[in-house]
């Protein structure tokens, strides 16, 4: 009797621990599964933010060091006194915001600087839209061009797409007419023109009338004569060479001289040359 009680007993006894080592195996493999859930969760938290960031800092490029910043529209701004305080380029690159303190007021009695303005950037960057911001006096233009057409073919002031809307006349034949002008008259212009034709690559010779004589404009060669820009075209970007003033009376032509800042006759001009 006694050892079947002894038996009995002992039998009790080693169910009782195989079960307590089963439930701590079990509370173990569940802590360790719990752990292992904990870090792939905070892997992939630490991994998103991250991901987020680079994306937004490889979309954009600024450009603060201005003076040692180079590209055609510098010398636009430069001789429509238009000072330029930092360049953003945004969608690959592709589109740039120039933030700029701007040298008159955006109304009626400045409209032909404005037309000249928009346009002059739009043949330096090569029709590709742009937008200038003068933060100081809250002006935000956003510009669109046409690649196809080569003009500027709308512009949104502080987000109104009308104030402009009737901005940019349709000047083609006088135009034609002007760079026809040019070409016959200086020879410099023809040959040049005439090497760039045999080009098989993407870069071309290109003319264009940037600048309509303004009235409102103190200087004379400002406002009586046009604006003519002789220069390379390459697919993102146009390189200037020539910068011609045609007087919209007598037809004088006069040379430009970008870096200078100054006007020359083209005997003065080709007298330079022979110089350098």
């Amino acid at each position: 009797m006694k050892k079947t009680l002894m038996a009995l007993v002992l039998s009790i006894t080693i169910a009782t621990f195989v079960g307590c080592n089963n439930s701590s195996n079990v509370k173990n493999s569940s802590n360790q599964s719990t752990v292992t859930q904990s870090n792939e969760t905070n892997s992939t938290q630490d991994k998103t933010p991250t991901s987020q960031q680079n994306t937004s800092s490889e979309d954009k490029v600024v450009i603060t060091n201005i003076d040692a910043w180079s590209h055609p529209t510098k010398d636009v701004f430069k001789s429509f006194n238009v000072v330029v305080s930092k360049v953003e380029l945004t969608n690959n690159k592709t589109y740039p915001i120039f933030y700029v303190t701007l040298s008159n007021n955006v109304d009626s009695k400045h409209k032909v600087f404005y037309e000249n303005l928009f346009k002059s950037i739009a043949v330096a960057n090569g029709f590709w839209d742009y937008r200038l911001v003068d933060e100081k006096e809250s002006i935000d233009l956003q510009i669109q061009c046409d690649k196809k057409t080569k003009t500027v073919s709308s512009v949104t002031y502080n987000n109104d797409k009308s104030y402009f809307s009737n901005l940019e006349v349709d000047n083609t034949a006088v135009e034609n007419d002007l760079i026809s002008y040019l070409q016959n008259t200086v020879p410099e212009v023809k040959s040049f023109v005439e090497a760039y034709s045999k080009n098989t690559n993407d870069v071309k010779a290109i003319i264009y009338v940037d600048r309509q004589p303004d009235p409102s404009s103190k200087n004379v060669y400002l406002r009586d004569y046009y604006g003519i820009y002789v220069g390379e075209s390459h697919p993102d970007h146009n390189v200037n060479i020539y910068r011609f003033a045609i007087n919209k009376d007598t037809k004088n032509i006069m040379f430009y001289d970008v870096v200078n800042d100054k006007y020359m006759t083209l005997d003065e001009w080709r007298a330079s040359r022979n110089k350098n």
